[in-house]
């Protein structure tokens, strides 16, 4: 009797050990990069910081609450492009680094506008509008995945394949401006 009170013991913490080890592996952060909430895995190489929630992101990157035009704040949000790249392991040929002193808005009415620092329109406006769980932006059918969103911070990247050649792309977009 003494033999299976014991061994009936041994099971129950067995028992319980399992369970509180599998309750540490449900709760624990399986997140590589702490700062990003992005379901994408973001390529070797391309910077990334924090992205802000999904139903913030809107906010984020435009200024506006909602793309139905309702502001939060005054004013349209531009961001100041800082530089991005061009990388291609399998041609090295199309890799290029990228720059430019212009702002970029991206309207509650799904157009990407180009601007100086004035305002002033330097180069024609693009069409763009969020992915299905807000991950990235789609421009010209070609998705751009946030690696970064933040009140301070615009970083996004995209990978194409054309002619054997797969490039990855990333901008770097920061210190916003509003008017």
């Amino acid at each position: 009797m003494k033999n299976q009170k014991v061994k009936f013991s041994q099971t129950v913490f067995k028992l319980g050990v399992l369970v509180l080890l599998f309750f540490i592996l449900s709760c624990s952060d399986d997140d590589s990069s702490t700062n990003n909430t992005s379901s994408v895995e973001v390529p070797d190489g391309v910077p990334s910081g924090v992205i802000v929630p999904a139903d913030e992101r809107t906010l984020a990157l435009t200024g506006f609450d909602q793309l139905s035009g309702e502001q939060r704040v005054d004013i349209q949000k531009r961001w100041n492009y800082n530089y991005g790249e061009i990388n291609s392991d399998d041609c090295p040929e199309q890799s290029s680094t990228l720059s430019g002193d212009y702002y970029v808005a991206f309207t509650p009415s799904g157009v990407i506008e180009y601007t100086d620092e004035g305002g002033n329109q330097i180069s024609s406006s693009r069409e763009w509008e969020f992915n299905g769980d807000k991950t990235g932006v789609v421009i010209q059918g070609v998705v751009f995945y946030f690696s970064e969103l933040n009140n301070n911070g615009l970083k996004w990247w995209s990978e194409q394949s054309s002619g054997g050649c797969t490039t990855t792309t990333f901008e770097v977009m920061h210190e916003p401006i509003f008017d």
